[in-house]
């Protein structure tokens, strides 16, 4: 999943809109996405 990402250019985005800064970048996004759908598939009624 975030093994396309390594070794590559990444463009971190703020995710904290209005304090300190807080990146977040495609890798990360990708990553959550695929702990979310692994925890979902496992564990159907985790809220």
């Amino acid at each position: 999943t975030i093994l396309p990402f390594f070794r590559t250019a990444l463009r971190a985005e703020d995710k904290n809109a209005g304090g300190m800064f807080d990146p977040v970048t495609e890798a990360d996004r990708a990553a959550e996405a695929a702990m979310r759908r692994l925890i979902q598939a496992t564990f159907p009624h985790h809220g």
